[in-house]
């Protein structure tokens, strides 16, 4: 959104500044070569972080220490094992508490249960969408 505003507002001032064609043209191509020159560093920043996270997830697969090699599986069986409670096992002990008289089995937070499996299941593109929306 910001280099929408600076892109319309520098175009208004490239036509009022460059009333020669081929200046005007000259201008606006350095302010877009500025433009992607900004998005070209911010995709490396960003591809840098990912190539360092996938680096940490290789030494810790490689670890010899169970705590660290199981942590990540651990974690994705937690979550698997909480989205199946709460899509299946919570409505089976619901109904089977009904017939029986039993208390009600504990729900768990929707909102937050999928944010686990978001992150999880590596839902990255929402970051990338929520990112363009905000920008408009």
């Amino acid at each position: 959104m910001i280099w929408d505003t600076v892109l319309n507002l520098a175009g208004k001032v490239i036509d009022k500044a460059f009333p020669d064609p081929i200046e005007k043209q000259k201008a606006q191509l350095a302010l877009l070569q500025l433009h992607a020159d900004e998005f070209a560093a911010q995709l490396k920043a960003e591809t840098d972080i990912l190539t360092k996270q996938i680096e940490v997830n290789a030494v810790e697969a490689a670890s010899s220490d169970p705590f660290v090699r199981r942590g990540r599986p651990f974690v994705i069986w937690t979550g698997g094992v909480a989205l199946a409670y709460q899509s299946i096992g919570q409505s089976v002990l619901g109904w089977l508490s009904g017939i029986n008289g039993w208390p009600m089995p504990p729900t768990i937070d929707n909102t937050t249960l999928g944010y686990i499996m978001a992150s999880l299941l590596g839902v990255a593109g929402m970051r990338s969408y929520d990112k363009q929306t905000a920008n408009k």
